[in-house]
């Protein structure tokens, strides 16, 4: 059969996890703790320490 061939008969076989790790979230990575990165807004906050007059206009 040529490499990459499309197979619409064939079967695959899929090791499961252990019994013990099915108290995890589904789909979840493994090494808990990850914080997805911040991701900062568009548009700048305003200072609110900064006076109205010195602001510039929108």
């Amino acid at each position: 059969m040529p490499q990459g061939a499309f197979d619409h008969e064939a079967t695959a076989f899929v090791q499961l996890p252990p019994e013990e790790a099915l108290h995890a979230a589904p789909l979840e990575a493994p090494g808990h703790g990850y914080v997805p990165p911040m991701i900062l807004p568009l548009t700048p906050v305003a200072d609110p320490q900064v006076p109205p007059e010195a602001r510039l206009p929108e």
